[in-house]
């Protein structure tokens, strides 16, 4: 089976965890290509696509110098990694109607340590890049 990206993108973050980097990228659409609409209105946020790209050791050590407004393009294959999401955490970020999200917020303080929310991440294992 076949499991191969390849992406060009604009660095919007990059962060650590152990020796593992990660640098998030949005990529624009090719030409004809484009499925957020018609292009008109809204900002650079509304056009791209997110993806986060995995830079294990040794590569991680090559992307250390990767800042924001950094062009990126990199080969390598789609990787899950499959976590849970605390009530806590979900309830700290949640947005909405002021009330219901306090409602939120109470419960959370009382049972936000074990009542949880199994998720999914796709990413990019990155195999190798280019800063073009």
């Amino acid at each position: 089976m076949l499991n191969e990206l390849v992406v060009e993108g604009i660095v919007v973050g990059t962060w650590k965890y152990g020796d593992t980097r990660f640098v998030r990228i949005a990529c624009y659409p090719d030409p004809g290509r484009n499925h957020k609409g018609n292009g008109n209105g809204g900002d650079w946020h509304d056009k791209a696509d997110f993806i986060t790209l995995r830079f294990e050791q040794p590569l991680a050590m090559s992307v250390i110098h990767l800042q924001t407004g950094s062009k990126i393009r990199a080969t390598g294959f789609l990787a899950s990694r499959d976590y849970d999401i605390l009530l806590a955490r979900f309830a700290d970020a949640a947005r909405g109607d002021e009330e219901a999200v306090q409602v939120l917020r109470d419960v959370a303080n009382l049972h936000g340590q074990v009542v949880h929310k199994p998720h999914v991440l796709n990413e990019m294992v990155v195999e190798s890049f280019v800063t073009p």
